[in-house]
């Protein structure tokens, strides 16, 4: 039988807050000075290019494997993961084009939390038991799979986010910085070029930092020095290689193996590991397949891989809340408070300090709050019930029903900040998107509604099937 309204609206506003609750902890660490703001980066990175990678591979995997020949009916979730983001540019577009808002509402409308929001929100689903009247006789087994999904949809969503973000949030660097970033993704490029003084100056200074260690002999301390200098000189002497291959190459083509770099990170890598692991016989059995049936990596490779994978959701958010509080009590400084002896007046012709972009105004964030928390979760939600009702299209799985309806809703993804950074936009346009993150983060409760919409929609088709 269906749950009650009043019950499934009691249990999606207690995940919402527990969700809410974990970015709270996460401003606490920051308020108390238990986390820095270099601490909370270096975090973030670890979780998106190692846990998350790990955390697609096991999940997805698993779930692939489970499946077999099934594996093909995760379409829907691909498309539409693809489909959404384009919706939610066509509903702001108009905005930005006629009605003066910010260009960071286009990124800020078109990409939401798809990663560490919706999987934290399931497990405190999980946990209250209201997806137990769409689990259809397989709580467990439908909750992993409703993970699989959320992950599915996440790595899209990553692809999409930093192959076209930086573009949606303003002018892209010069040609010869924007190839040199790595798609925006990670906070260094992997090979940079610098003088080979200047690299056996930074190899000399890592290790005269650990000088001062008592187990460090100075036999040790002579060959660390000497091998960290050869490693700096070969790193040198590789990125000054490529790079001389690279822009030798024509525009043409650099242009393609700049899009390609653009869009490949480890979630993406993570997930295509998981397919290929999940499709070939041998692997699937080595990796999944229980130890006395095959699975020799299960027991200790596979479960290493589960445990970090296992840190990135709650972790990821306690980061999320540090970020927000620096955001806020350390902002960017306005150019006229950097540069004192400077006019205070405002460059007309640059495109990433336009006076509509260092303002957060209350209609633009009211419209972009209803679109993200109500119209795109309403059109979701609508377009899937249609669908399920009238057709055979998205099959019988009710979760997946409504992972479908819920992917869509929710804050913004909180590396829009990092991608107006990328984008080069003035200090005033990062601290105005920081100051609106806030503001999302602040209402994620409000995603209750579309948790018991969604539930509520998968329930009446359910009834309305027989199944």
């Amino acid at each position: 039988m269906p749950s009650s309204l009043l019950q499934s609206f009691l249990a999606a506003l207690q995940s919402s807050l527990s969700v809410l609750l974990t970015l709270g902890w996460g401003v606490l660490a920051g308020i108390l000075g238990l986390l820095s703001q270099e601490t909370a980066k270096e975090v973030s990175h670890i979780c998106v290019e190692m846990f998350l990678p790990a955390l697609l591979i096991t999940n997805i995997g698993k779930d692939l494997a489970r499946e077999g020949e099934d594996a093909l009916e995760l379409w829907p979730i691909l498309v539409w993961a693809i489909i959404y983001p384009f919706i939610s540019l066509l509903l702001i577009w108009p905005m930005v084009k006629w009605l003066n808002f910010p260009t960071w509402s286009l990124g800020a409308v078109a990409f939401n939390n798809t990663t560490a929001l919706p999987l934290l929100l399931l497990q405190s689903l999980r946990t209250t038991g209201i997806l137990d009247s769409i689990s259809q006789g397989d709580s467990i087994g439908s909750e992993d799979q409703a993970t699989t999904y959320f992950l599915l949809n996440a790595m899209v969503n990553n692809v999409l986010t930093f192959a076209l973000g930086p573009k949606l949030l303003g002018e892209t660097p010069k040609e010869e910085e924007r190839e040199d970033q790595v798609g925006g993704y990670r906070p260094h490029p992997i090979l940079t070029v610098q003088s080979l003084e200047d690299a056996q100056e930074e190899a000399e200074e890592a290790v005269e930092r650990t000088e001062d260690t008592p187990l460090l002999s100075k036999r040790i301390k002579q060959g660390a020095k000497h091998g960290q200098t050869r490693l700096k000189r070969a790193t040198h002497s590789a990125g000054l290689h490529i790079k001389k291959w690279y822009y030798g190459l024509p525009y043409p083509i650099r242009r393609i193996l700049y899009t390609i770099h653009s869009v490949i990170n480890p979630p993406l890598v993570g997930a295509v590991l998981a397919i290929v692991i999940a499709s070939v016989p041998f692997l699937r059995t080595a990796f999944f397949a229980a130890p006395k049936e095959g699975g020799v990596l299960k027991a200790w490779f596979t479960i290493s891989l589960q445990n970090i994978g296992d840190l990135f959701n709650a972790l990821q958010m306690f980061v999320v809340g540090s970020k927000l509080y620096e955001s806020v009590v350390h902002p960017p400084k306005r150019k006229e408070d950097a540069d004192p002896n400077g006019s205070g007046e405002d460059e007309p012709h640059d495109p990433n300090n336009l006076p509509k972009d260092r303002v957060v105004r209350f209609w633009p964030v009211a419209y972009m709050l209803v679109l993200r928390f109500i119209i795109m979760p309403g059109l979701s939600i609508g377009l899937v019930y249609l669908l399920a009702m009238k057709t055979n299209v998205l099959g019988n799985d009710a979760m997946m029903w409504f992972v479908l309806m819920l992917v869509a809703a929710g804050p913004p993804a909180i590396n829009i900040a990092s991608m107006a950074e990328v984008a080069g936009e003035s200090e005033e346009v990062q601290g105005a998107i920081a100051r609106f993150l806030v503001i999302c983060y602040a209402i994620t409760p409000a995603i209750c509604f579309s948790v018991v919409g969604a539930l509520r929609a998968c329930e009446g088709i359910l009834d309305q099937k027989g199944l």
